[in-house]
């Protein structure tokens, strides 16, 4: 005989290290969760304190504001017969705590079924049991959803498993959390609730022990052929993911900066599209309207009239406050005031417009109450192809996690899936123009700085960086794989030049990415020195390009 029970995967927004108030929302949470018939509820991880409190965990002011929220909490919800799976800390590390109107209890079943709480997905603790319920903290990344999928349809072939996430109001220094929940039975996922859904609505499933579905066999997996650009997803609404959870965070940072706008440099390039694209998107959920976002252009010695063009077009069609200062007089009187003789071949002459940029940029924001937007992508951190302290900074980096071929495909897709013609001709129009810095002077009216003539073409060096980074690869099996790649595309010489350039300046320019700003997560590796990627900012490249020296 089957039996059934309703339970209720419930991801509140919480207010970061506020216990009290987040036992409050908790409380009407699990309200709603009864009135809509739950008679089990689980919430995420950590949730009375916050999954991303970090070292605070350890502070005695918090532990005992956790203590005492939790007996709130119960004190709050004492007559709602609910058998209620709560993660908060105890002591620095995650612990559950498992009521019943408002009292303890070890024995977990209910209707005959027996139920075993699990922390972050440590299913083989709960082995015999009729439903695992796993209270997790995990980031949101493009291709995170799926693997979620397909690992608890794997792991729930003789039960039921509920996956309750950390949700909206977790810190998003380096990482977002959506409060993606998922519900699978006997193989098979019976309910869902998306990533960035509503966090007042819960996830309500009736499950159905014993109903064990009839599964199709599965024709063997094929090998999968190498693949040249790691980093692009398949699926393309990943891509509208991406663009989401960058938006997220920073409409997060928005919040908790109390700031009222947006601040950017629009170069009429891809990545100050890209974040152009977020600033908007931010504003929207966290409140404010495109016209609080200002996105200024400062032409100088390199700018030529396209991409100037396009970035007054791109802000025109997207109802941003659009502004252009010229800093060409700024930057020639800068480098008058340093004894510099306007000698375009130095890299005080290209770096001082950079410079000059980022200090309009903070000082405006300041006037206006406003946070900077940084614009640099996670293939310019991999190669140092920033200016230290120029490009380099920002006061949030929504696409630092983001490489140079993601950025151009979530442009794509925007464009393609705009309902505005004019933006989606803009958006092409700069996807079609070389990637420059632009900072020097032009060629009849020409780009003259084309960076793919300087580093290689980035598809290369994001493939070297996936692999480098995922599987920690050396030289020579990363050539071995470049040629399985990109052989017929590009030559042996020249494909072993590209990995040169990378490997040298990865390794060396690593003392720019270890005081970058904060940023989201949004791929499987990244180079956050907050986790990241952990290296030392003064190594040498010389074992790896002796490596390369033998190929």
């Amino acid at each position: 005989m089957n039996k059934c029970i309703k339970i209720a995967a419930l991801s509140p927004r919480i207010s970061l290290a506020d216990c009290d108030k987040n036992a409050e929302i908790a409380a009407a949470a699990l309200l709603r969760a009864y009135e809509l018939g739950a008679e089990v509820a689980v919430f995420p991880e950590l949730y009375l304190s916050g999954a991303t409190c970090g070292d605070l965990l350890k502070n005695e002011a918090l532990k005992c504001s956790a203590e005492r929220s939790l007996e709130k909490f119960i004190e709050l919800t004492r007559d709602l017969p609910v058998l209620t799976f709560m993660g908060y800390p105890k002591g620095s590390k995650s612990a559950i705590f498992a009521c019943f109107a408002g009292e303890r209890t070890d024995n977990y079943n209910i209707n005959g079924i027996r139920i075993v709480p699990v922390i972050d997905d440590k299913f083989k603790l709960a082995e015999g049991a009729d439903v695992i319920v796993s209270l997790t903290a995990t980031p949101e990344t493009i291709g995170q959803a799926k693997n979620i999928r397909e690992k608890l349809c794997r792991e729930s072939l003789n039960g039921a498993i509920v996956r309750v996430n950390a949700g909206l109001g977790e810190s998003t220094t380096d990482h977002v959390f959506s409060g993606h929940s998922v519900v699978a039975a006997y193989g098979e996922i019976i309910a869902e609730k998306a990533p960035f859904s509503d966090p007042d609505i819960p996830l309500i499933a009736e499950i159905k022990i014993g109903e064990k579905p009839i599964r199709k066999e599965k024709p063997a997996a094929k090998r999968k052929a190498l693949d040249p650009l790691p980093f692009i997803p398949k699926d393309v609404k990943e891509l509208d993911l991406a663009l989401e959870i960058q938006s997220h965070a920073l409409a997060r940072r928005i919040n908790c900066t109390y700031s009222k706008k947006l601040v950017l440099g629009i170069s009429g390039g891809l990545d100050s599209t890209l974040a152009l694209l977020v600033a908007v998107r931010a504003a929207e959920i966290s409140g404010l309207t495109p016209g609080d976002v200002i996105g200024i252009t400062m032409p100088c010695f390199g700018t030529t009239k396209r991409t100037r063009s396009n970035a007054e077009l791109l802000c025109l069609e997207l109802g941003v406050d659009f502004r252009c200062i010229n800093i060409a007089a700024a930057v020639t009187q800068h480098l008058s005031d340093i004894g510099h003789s306007g000698d375009p071949s130095g890299v005080a002459f290209e770096n001082s417009q950079a410079r000059e940029r980022t200090q309009i940029l903070m000082d405006l924001a300041n006037m206006v109450g406003g946070l900077v937007v940084g614009t640099g992508d996670l293939s310019e951190l991999a190669l140092g192809w920033a200016t230290y302290n120029g490009d380099h900074m920002s006061m949030y980096s929504v696409n630092a996690d983001i490489p140079k071929t993601l950025v151009r495909k979530i442009v794509e897709r925007y464009a393609d899936v705009s309902k505005n013609e004019r933006l989606s001709s803009v958006l092409r129009d700069i996807l079609d123009t070389p990637v420059s810095p632009e900072l020097l002077p032009a060629k009849d009216g020409e780009i003259a700085q084309k960076t793919e003539e300087l580093l290689g073409p980035y598809e290369v060096h994001d493939f070297l960086l996936y692999y480098m980074l995922k599987y920690g690869y050396s030289p020579k099996k990363l050539y071995s794989m470049l040629l399985r790649a990109y052989g017929d595309q590009f030559s042996r010489e020249d494909l072993k030049a590209w990995l040169t350039t990378f490997v040298r300046r990865f390794i060396t320019q690593q003392f720019k990415r270890s005081c970058s700003p904060d940023g989201p997560r949004v791929c499987e590796v990244g180079l956050s020195p907050r986790g990241g990627w952990s290296a030392p900012s003064d190594a040498s490249a010389a074992v790896w390009l002796k490596e390369i020296e033998n190929i």
